[in-house]
């Protein structure tokens, strides 16, 4: 691999870089908004992440076509990889790892906030519960109190 082609690849992989520490951000500031319940600053958020996805995916693109089936573990294995480029590799991996992390933890959150709004709209609309006699034998479904009235 000739130094310019070396210099050409550390520029498309700090070029990603810099995008996942974006995309890494924007992860953070969705969990923030997901915790406040700000359904406005989530969409705005969501609509960045997407913008810089499709930068990455585009950056990848273009570093693929320049060093088709080229990968920093293939570099090292070949003894090919510099300080610089297992830098930036181990920079890359850290910032993967963290994305995958919050975005585990926003997918948790998100499904405990939807839980909790259901439950809540139960609570509301009341519940069709079973509920016992004197005799202690089921009595059929019967709508719990009901703090909103939805018939019309």
């Amino acid at each position: 691999m000739t130094a310019n082609s070396m210099t050409e690849l550390i520029v498309y992989l700090s070029e990603q870089k810099a995008i996942l520490e974006s995309v890494v951000s924007c992860l953070e500031c969705e969990q923030e908004a997901i915790i406040k319940e700000d359904p406005d600053k989530l969409l705005v958020i969501i609509k960045h992440k997407t913008k810089y996805i499709n930068e990455l995916t585009l950056v990848e693109e273009k570093r693929n076509e320049a060093y088709p089936d080229m990968t920093l573990s293939q570099l090292d294995e070949n003894g090919n990889a510099t300080p610089e480029l297992e830098l930036i590799g181990d920079e890359m991996r850290v910032l993967v790892d963290d994305a995958q992390r919050l975005q585990r933890t926003n997918r948790m959150l998100t499904h405990r906030s939807r839980e909790h709004a259901e439950k809540m709209i139960a609570l509301l609309q009341g519940e069709n519960k079973p509920t016992y006699n004197a005799d202690g034998k089921r009595d059929g479904n019967k709508k719990a109190n009901v703090i909103l009235d939805s018939s019309v």
